[in-house]
């Protein structure tokens, strides 16, 4: 029994059950969190306005501050180099040096600030694209994606970015006239954006001129002065309402009004005198035959 010995070996023990530490993963490779971005992916790439976006401003912005010290920190050693080498001392291979440091330096610098430029031209989500993505991701149970300051939001597409009536209602057509190209993606029927760009145009197409030549043509049959300035005057507010709708700029909006107005004036203008020509025509006539 002395020859035996109590402590078996390491190898003659039998391996213990442990258990599997968990690694933390990098936010955005989580499974949950990969599931959770395909389909909001998916959510997202059904229109150009279901895009949202952080621009982290704050980040961008000190992030240019950060290398535009830098680039001083090289503007001030250059400057120091610089004294020193037209006193007829120095090192000029410093000076190179430090040239090639600014040139790296700059560069960086200037990336940062087109990535800052490229981020601030891009627009924010319309407040009813915002809120129905807000809706669908609280459905969905994505709330950890919904931002904590909405004002840091952008998105891509310009040409639907808008509340405007017009842009709605284009849309509802759309779906209704190209029912074959709605797709269901993330339990969304969506539709591409190209097809609410086209019914948005043909409406706006078909209501420009419906806006010019309705009061041309009741002017055209109003004989009272008072009656034709009345159409004129809401005939003039109805287009810059129909402007203001398809979300026209206030220059825009400005500009066209004054010259549907005075199209309208000049048109008033000439109905007035063919009514005035045509009672002296027949004033004369009256004359001549008595």
């Amino acid at each position: 029994m002395g020859g035996v010995s109590r402590n078996p070996s390491n190898a003659s023990r039998s391996p213990r059950a442990t258990t599997p530490v968990p690694r933390p993963s990098a936010p955005g490779y989580s499974l949950d969190e990969h599931k959770g971005f395909r389909e909001i992916g998916d959510y997202m790439s059904r229109d150009g306005d279901c895009i949202l976006l952080r621009r982290f401003g704050i980040l961008r912005f000190r992030d240019v501050l950060c290398k535009q010290a830098q680039v001083e920190e090289v503007e001030r050693q250059l400057i120091e180099a610089d004294s020193v080498v037209l006193s007829g001392g120095g090192d000029v291979e410093m000076v190179k040096g430090l040239m090639k440091e600014l040139d790296v330096r700059l560069k960086a610098y200037d990336d940062a600030l087109d990535r800052c430029r490229s981020a601030y031209t891009m627009p924010p989500p319309s407040t009813y694209s915002l809120n129905e993505a807000r809706i669908w991701l609280r459905t969905r149970g994505f709330e950890w994606y919904l931002p904590k300051d909405y004002e840091d939001v952008i998105t891509f597409d310009q040409q639907l970015v808008t509340d405007g009536l017009i842009t709605r209602f284009a849309t509802l057509i759309a779906r209704r006239v190209f029912r074959k190209d709605v797709s269901r993606k993330a339990g969304v029927d969506q539709l591409p954006s190209y097809r609410a760009v086209y019914v948005s145009r043909a409406l706006i197409s078909f209501i420009a001129p419906v806006i010019l030549l309705v009061p041309v043509v009741a002017l055209c049959y109003l004989k009272l002065l008072w009656q034709q300035l009345i159409v004129v005057a809401v005939a003039t507010i109805l287009s810059s309402f129909v402007m203001m709708v398809a979300k026209a700029g206030g220059a825009e909006v400005f500009m066209a009004t004054s010259a549907y107005a005075a199209v309208m004036v000049v048109f008033l203008g000439a109905v007035a005198n063919v009514g005035n020509g045509g009672g002296n025509k027949g004033g004369t006539g009256a004359g001549a035959g008595s």
